[in-house]
């Protein structure tokens, strides 16, 4: 029997991995290495993406049902008969033409999606998402200034609640500087959704 918490399981050690590779080069980013800049960036715009591969399997295997929760709870099966069926159900829109897949990453087009598909785990995956202290915001912010390094980006970054006079725009001085906590930013985003992704799933 196939168990949501596998999808838990994959995303801790991809995000492990990361959380590795980003301390292995943040020291040397911080020494003002280029190549190591360029490899802080690049964990944070993976986070995102572990992000979204972790949602978009988590809700269409729901959507399917037939799976465990973490807890042990089965998932009556559904109409959707299989993962692809879903995702097309997924990029449908209510006048029947296929689009682009959802911004998994995304809280309210994952919660969208989720109730769409009428995942019988709606409630408790909702309520995990949508928790009002996820970070999830704050790396996806980030992520778009590092791949776009626009103005309009750099303005949202800057203007973020989160953003503090002690931030900068550099690699570094957003994603590794350290909070009060002791944790540098990047690893509190990974904790952070670690969490969450155990309540999306129980």
């Amino acid at each position: 029997m196939s168990s949501l918490e596998l999808d838990r399981r994959r995303f801790v050690k991809r995000t492990e991995v990361l959380r590795a590779n980003f301390e292995s080069a943040l020291e040397r980013a911080r020494n003002g290495e280029y190549a190591s800049s360029c490899a802080v960036k690049f964990c944070v715009i993976s986070l995102v993406d572990c992000w979204s591969d972790f949602h978009r399997s988590v809700i269409l295997s729901s959507a399917v049902g037939g799976v465990r929760t973490a807890s042990g709870a089965l998932l009556p099966s559904s109409p959707i008969r299989s993962k692809s069926a879903a995702l097309l159900a997924a990029k449908t829109n209510t006048k029947g033409k296929i689009g682009n897949e959802p911004r998994w990453h995304d809280a309210d087009q994952s919660i969208a999606v989720a109730k769409k598909l009428n995942i019988a785990n709606f409630s408790n995956y909702s309520l995990a998402v949508g928790d009002a202290n996820s970070p999830a915001d704050q790396v996806r912010t980030v992520r778009n200034f590092f791949c776009h390094e626009r103005s309009d980006c750099a303005e949202k970054l800057r203007s973020a609640k989160w953003f503090s006079k002690s931030m900068d725009l550099s690699p570094v001085g957003v994603s590794g500087i350290i909070r009060k906590d002791g944790r540098v930013n990047f690893g509190f985003w990974v904790d952070e959704l670690q969490l969450i992704s155990s309540l999306c799933v129980n």
